[in-house]
């Protein structure tokens, strides 16, 4: 962005920010004038109103109304009730928020920035935190969580506090907490397709050591959305053990936390978890390529199922273990708090999917992937009071990562020799990946003064550098090669930083403007043998925005408006039969959003958002892979203004809830959602074929219990309408016959359970 482009949009976006600001500064004031009071000035404030929302995005305990970006939570208890239990489900409950899933895995997309490349060498563009904990493995993303106090969701860069690999936001995990009371809830609950959860905890003080406990668990269980309708082949080497359905779930994860008063008002906490899958893995439906012969069916006259809810597949499997080791010291020092994280992630996480969606044992992908995760971070926050507050910091981060691919398939010789009547095959086996080393650590610094009691500058500041270290395996044994241990390197620095200003007009109406920026690790294709590393991804962005609480609290209006010019977008290509990432040298997103919660009248709640995304590519040119090209094509087409991937220009949510007592001493909640998403691409080239046209989803939810919430019988139904939706694609190489591998979100679905808290 050029400097008189960067005013122009600063311009217009702080004016926008402005003319909101000024109006809700003035509705707020004339609530407090003696004109606006309808019953006379001594009336009292409506025992109504909307809670306040604390967050700790800003390494703080802070009001979200009273914090100067753009922030959107989800609460324990809200995923309890509506069924919202991985990362996917939040994006029915924010702005410019998606998630995508393939071949077992999750992808984080905010504002249009996130990751296709999900194999290791690459990062994330949405940084995640569990428990104050960066995650470096993107492998165990798609990973269920449970007994959490909320989820927080930054949206835009936040390059200047949390450093790399944030570029579109970042995501906050925060388990619930010990309780120095002895108290717990238990929680069960059966469903359509084989479903039963049960998730539960207990919790209060130890006796002994000023020690307070929290032992919580999960146990899901889900016979599937997908069946397989797999019948042996003759000719084709089956797999007896052939999976019944896919899309199933079979996990367990158990929680072990203590927290220990220390002298001086400090506090050790101390987090154990636990987490075991072990299922059938992903459904994914084979597409074959329309204008090439499909190697199943051309051996053995089979052709993949065009039915998204029944497929073939002969063999697939999905197992994660996952250990995580979290320690949190809280001491205050002075009139300031020092923070000490450190933490440890071991997993282990195998799956294998049949890519040729016939019962022919032709074609099977499978990624084994190993990671030890150590992570650590010390600062110091300064005392809440006065005008000038201030965080100092620094972190360091040694990941470890080994991953192998592995991609068998047969070759048929027609391929070579061209006569259709061949029917001969050979076993044409790949396998790439190797072990990865990174290092990275980092210095920061926020701060804020207060100019006067209503305009505040902020800044933050963080130098960051990070090492990468791979030993590369490609083995191609059909072409003679076989490559293992190739050494390859990456390094990158950077200092990410934003300013800002805060404008708390009122006490109920805060408006803001910042610029920031942020870095995403220079990446390596592991597994490829590229000499070149992939550049470190940029970003620069502008937003202002305002935060408004009207009416007694019983309106909640807040909203951002935004540019962001990134450099060296780093955004996945396919070459030959190796995905790769490569740089798309700019990209621009500019956008809006809008969040709005409502409670008109006591126990009746309305919420809804829109948020607005132009998301393009620009001067970025990459070579297609086309249908019924065995290779990608050599010719190189230009991408200009086409949209980002996996990214909706539009989504909005509409929702309500209604609590009432139909008799004394029981409460009745009934909610509804909805929620819309514009069309949405699956790669660059934006073509039709590979997309999600505009869809709808209504989920409903009810419960009945108690007015004190000691017990509650409560149920939802997602995707009330049935719509068929494409989560995500998986576009296949011409050698393998097959255009692409498609994976879909759930059908409708429904669960009924019991809470009991004590």
């Amino acid at each position: 962005m050029s400097h008189r482009q960067l005013g122009l949009t600063v311009s217009r976006l702080a004016i926008c920010a402005g003319l909101m600001g000024s109006f809700f500064a003035a509705e707020a004031r004339a609530q407090t004038e003696p004109g606006a009071v309808a019953h006379g000035a001594d009336q009292q404030p409506a025992a109504i109103g909307l809670e306040e929302i604390v967050v700790t995005a800003t390494r703080r305990e802070t009001s979200l109304q009273k914090t100067g970006q753009a922030i959107s939570v989800v609460s324990g208890a809200e995923q309890l009730l509506t069924g919202r239990q991985v990362l996917d489900d939040l994006k029915t409950s924010m702005p410019n928020v998606n998630f995508a899933s393939t071949s077992n895995t999750t992808q984080m997309f905010v504002r249009g920035i996130g990751n296709t490349f999900l194999t290791a060498g690459g990062d994330p563009g949405v940084a995640l935190y569990q428990d104050t904990a960066y995650i470096s493995d993107q492998t165990t993303s798609s990973v269920s969580f449970f007994d959490v106090e909320r989820v927080e969701v930054l949206r835009g860069p936040q390059g200047g506090l949390y450093g790399r690999n944030a570029t579109g936001g970042a995501i906050n995990i925060i388990s619930a907490k010990p309780t120095s009371e002895m108290t717990g809830r238990l929680s069960v609950l059966a469903g359509d397709y084989g479903r039963l959860e049960s998730e539960g905890f207990v919790s209060g003080p130890l006796g002994f050591a000023n020690t307070d406990f929290r032992l919580s668990y999960q146990l899901h269980r889900l016979d599937g959305f997908v069946r397989n309708i797999y019948e042996p082949t003759v000719g084709a080497a089956g797999f007896a053990a052939a999976p019944d359905r896919l899309d199933d779930m079979n996990s367990d994860a158990v929680r072990l936390q203590t927290a220990t008063q220390l002298g001086s008002g400090g506090v050790l906490r101390v987090i154990v978890t636990h987490y075991r899958e072990t299922d059938n893995g992903a459904a994914l439906a084979v597409v074959p390529d329309s204008g090439f012969i499909y190697p199943a069916q051309h051996l053995y006259g089979l052709v993949p199922t065009s039915d998204p809810r029944n497929i073939t597949v002969d063999e697939g499997y999905n197992k994660i273990r996952l250990t995580n080791y979290n320690a949190n010291l809280d001491q205050p020092i002075a009139d300031g708090m020092l923070t000490v994280t450190g933490n440890y992630r071991r997993s282990h996480r195998d799956f294998l999917n049949d890519c040729d969606g016939t019962s022919a044992n032709s074609c099977s992908f499978r990624v084994e992937t190993s990671s030890d995760d150590y992570f650590g971070d010390i600062h110091y926050a300064s005392s809440n009071e006065g005008p000038f507050r201030y965080i100092v910091g620094a972190t360091y981060t040694h990941f470890i990562q080994d991953q192998i691919a592995t991609i068998p398939f047969e070759f048929p010789t027609f391929y070579l020799t061209g006569n259709p009547a061949d029917r001969a095959a050979f076993d044409f086996p790949t396998a790439s990946g190797g072990r990865l080393r990174t290092n990275a650590w980092a210095a920061y610094a926020d701060a804020r003064y207060a100019l006067s009691d209503v305009w505040s500058l902020i800044g933050q500041v963080r130098y960051s550098r990070a090492r990468k270290k791979a030993l590369e395996t490609l083995k191609l044994p059909a072409f003679g090669l076989v490559v293992v241990d190739s050494p390859n390197r990456a390094s990158d620095s950077g200092v990410p930083f934003k300013v800002g200003v805060e404008g708390q007009l009122t006490n109920d109406v805060l408006v803001y403007g910042n610029f920031s920026t942020g870095l995403k690790d220079a990446a390596i294709n592991l597994g490829t043998l590229q000499t070149a590393p992939v550049a470190k991804e940029t970003v620069q962005s502008v937003e202002v925005g305002f935060k408004s609480s009207l009416f007694d609290r019983r309106l909640r209006i807040n909203g951002a408006a935004f540019n962001s010019d990134y450099k060296n977008l780093q955004i996945s290509q396919l070459k030959g039969t190796l995905a790769t990432l490569a740089n798309a040298p700019k990209a621009q997103i500019s956008g809006a959003e809008l969040e709005v919660t409502a409670e008109p009248v006591s126990g009746l709640r309305f919420n809804g958002s829109v948020g607005y995304l132009d998301p393009k590519l620009k001067r970025f040119e990459n070579t297609p892979n086309l249908p019924a090209d065995f290779v990608p094509q050599p010719v190189l087409v230009s991408l200009d203004g086409n949209q980002l991937p996996y990214v909706a220009k539009w989504n909005v949510t509409l929702g309500a809830t209604y609590r009432f007592e139909p008799t004394a001493g029981i409460a009745v909640e009934l909610g509804g959602n909805y929620y819309y998403q514009s069309r949405i691409y699956f790669n660059e080239f934006n073509a039709l074929r590979n997309s999600q046209k505009p869809v709808g989803r209504v989920d409903l939810s009810a419960s009945i219990g108690p007015s004190n919430d000691q017990w509650k019988v409560y149920g939802y139904i997602r995707n009330l309408t049935d719509e068929t939706v494409l989560a995500g694609t998986t576009i296949y190489a011409g050698l393998l016959g097959a255009e692409k591998g498609v994976s879909y979100a759930p059908p409708r679905n429904f669960g009924i359970g019991f809470s009991y808290n004590f």
